[in-house]
């Protein structure tokens, strides 16, 4: 995994996954989020406040 251990600002991930650079709220980041923690086990995403997420492992 490219990001793993490192974190991620939304910004990133919307220049990642909307290669089009749609507005994407902040909602709907954490809406996506909180579905990929349900996915692959919400310990393996970490929060971190006010910047974005790592990977956690």
């Amino acid at each position: 995994m490219r990001y793993a251990k490192k974190v991620v600002t939304k910004e990133m991930i919307v220049s990642e996954l909307w290669s089009d650079a749609q507005d994407i709220s902040d909602g709907a980041i954490r809406v996506y989020i909180n579905r990929l923690k349900q996915a692959i086990g919400s310990e393996a995403i970490e929060n971190i406040r006010a910047i974005g997420y790592r990977l956690v492992s």
